[in-house]
């Protein structure tokens, strides 16, 4: 019987998990339930069970992505607050001159 490839998203599923490490803890659950469906997929297509192994690694492709924004979020907002009130601070020491 050929085996019909199936994309696990397990690259996508572990840079999430490796984000989480670097800081966004919030990412945790999607990071994991990425990586485990990543696992489960290819299990599934041994198994013979193509359309759990779809269904599998669609679902480690859309957690893997969670992830990632959950990461993401808090940075833009850091990000977007430093230069909000960085330039905030830099216009009134200006106009204090």
């Amino acid at each position: 019987m050929a085996e019909e490839k199936i994309e696990n998203h397990l690259v996508l599923a572990i840079v999430s998990l490796c984000l989480v490490v670097i800081g966004g803890i919030f990412a945790a659950p999607a990071a994991i339930a990425s990586v485990i469906f990543a696992i489960q997929t290819d299990e599934k297509v041994k198994a013979g069970d193509i359309e759990g192994a779809k269904q599998s690694g669609g679902r480690a492709k859309v957690f893997g992505w969670i992830a990632v924004a959950l990461w993401a979020i808090p940075w833009i907002l850091v990000i977007l607050l430093v230069l909000v009130f960085g330039l905030a601070i830099f216009g009134a020491a200006v106009s204090a001159h």
